[in-house]
């Protein structure tokens, strides 16, 4: 589990869980977006990402959580502090660091079928 934190880049490690809705055989373990711009309404990709931290159950590094809470505006919501543009100077902090999704074993799908091709959960079975 603490394995991640080999990498100095690591500075949180979070607990992935079932109702998360992450692929990580998809995706991959590091938690990042996709930047987009804006152009007459129009998201363009940029073709780069950013790292995303969450407030979800994880283990930090005391240093990256010390100086992120000193970036804090206590007015915000403190995960949207991080990516959504409303504090800039904690984004700019962030940018270099990188959030593993740590999973014990491969995410199952909470929705089966029945056999028929339906599925149990759409289905309400």
């Amino acid at each position: 589990m603490l394995a991640p934190f080999a990498d100095p880049a690591i500075t949180q490690v979070s607990f992935h869980t079932a109702d998360q809705n992450w692929d990580i055989r998809r995706k991959g373990h590091f938690h990042r977006r996709n930047e987009y711009a804006r152009f007459l309404g129009i998201k363009i990709p940029l073709f780069r990402t950013f790292p995303k931290f969450t407030t979800s159950p994880s283990i930090l590094r005391g240093g990256f959580a010390h100086h992120c809470a000193g970036l804090m505006d206590f007015s915000r919501d403190p995960e949207k502090q991080f990516y959504s543009g409303v504090n800039p100077a904690m984004e700019t902090y962030v940018a270099r660091c990188r959030n593993y999704i740590f999973c014990l074993r491969p995410a199952r799908s909470s929705r089966t079928s029945d056999g028929n091709g339906a599925n149990s959960a759409a289905s309400g079975r």
